[in-house]
């Protein structure tokens, strides 16, 4: 077994595109990113380049692929990361492709490692520690079951974690009476001026670029999130766009001219799922968050959906705590310092 560098318009990088499929076959539990949105999130041009760098790793049994990491340095980030991680269920493997990732970062002069990172959290972050057999939603980090424990048996870390809800059967029907329960707090938040407005789903560069500057302010300092360019953010949301069926309400406060939040949502065939939300710093603890899971639940309530998730919400406390029951997925961001592999400093 070999580990090798590749890159972009090199015969080795269509290998490396390869490996996630190589390594995870067809499983529909634990699908493989598309080769053509990692080739697009690593191409030459990408704007994040202007901040960065990246090395990809590609390990090969004979010509066969058995795994891929790249290993990444952003100016703006507080450490190096590792991302775009697929690799066979064998420790060796691990160690090889891991420990040249951490070779890397380590000559770059990083001392710390977080991921997997597949460039910036907008591109996709974290491995899924728990709820495998759950089906697959739009945006959601999948990976096969192994991948948690082999990258701790390396040394490596937990260091955040997430939560997802599915609300089905009994614990929908209790979601949708809380946020009918939540009515009179909503009429007190309109007469204080706060308002939400559906957003456009035929603009969405136009309606994303509208919610950039609240997602830099709401999500700053969070896990794996760093500045973005304008360029670099609607580029990183572009599979978003492409996945369709995405909704989103803005929130506004009366006099202010630009939207002080956001809700956004993905509808598919039989569920809707509660994506991602922000409120501007100086606007919460009003509790606007359920103004804008009522205007959620107004759009899901004119479709037939079975159920609905209550997606990647980081630990603590949550407004899906406030429901009850217990959150059905977990993910995590691991890390460690760059020394090798089975002898940290």
């Amino acid at each position: 077994m070999t580990v090798m560098p590749v890159s972009p318009g090199e015969q080795g990088f269509m290998a490396f595109l390869g490996a996630a499929s190589a390594v995870r076959g067809n499983d529909p539990l634990a699908p493989a990113p598309p080769p053509e949105l990692t080739g697009f999130q690593l191409a030459p041009d990408a704007p994040w380049r202007r901040h960065g760098e990246a090395q990809p790793f590609i390990a090969l049994a004979g010509d066969r692929p058995v795994g891929a990491v790249v290993a990444a340095l952003d100016r703006r980030a507080p450490h190096g990361s590792f991302g775009f991680f697929d690799c066979v269920n064998d420790e060796a493997t691990a160690t090889a492709l891991l420990d040249t990732a951490l070779g890397w970062l380590r000559a770059k002069g990083a001392s710390k490692v977080e991921g997997p990172i597949q460039v910036h959290a907008l591109g996709g972050y974290r491995l899924q520690v728990a709820g495998h057999e759950r089906s697959p939603f739009v945006g959601e980090p999948r990976n096969p079951i192994w991948y948690p424990a082999l990258v701790e048996r390396l040394g490596f870390a937990q260091s955040a974690t997430w939560r997802t809800w599915d609300f089905e059967g009994w614990k929908l029907l209790a979601f949708r009476a809380f946020h009918r329960v939540q009515g009179w707090r909503n009429a007190r938040l309109r007469r204080l001026g706060y308002t939400t407005v559906e957003m456009d789903g035929t603009r969405f560069e136009q309606e994303m670029t509208r919610i950039f500057p609240i997602v830099m302010g709401c999500y700053a300092g969070a896990p794996a999130f760093w500045p973005l360019d304008l360029d670099e953010y609607l580029r990183l949301n572009l599979p978003l766009k492409s996945a369709g069926g995405v909704r989103g309400a803005l929130l506004y406060k009366t006099g202010l001219a630009d939207p002080i939040g956001f809700g956004m949502g993905i509808e598919e065939p039989e569920r809707g799922v509660m994506h991602s939300f922000g409120i501007l710093q100086e606007h919460r603890g009003l509790g606007l968050a359920h103004l804008v899971m009522e205007h959620a639940f107004a759009e899901l309530r004119k479709r037939p959906f079975k159920s609905v998730v209550g997606a990647l919400a980081k630990e603590g406390s949550t407004k899906y705590d406030e429901v009850g029951g217990k959150p059905s997925r977990r993910y995590a961001l691991y890390a460690r310092d760059t020394s090798p592999v089975g002898r940290p400093t």
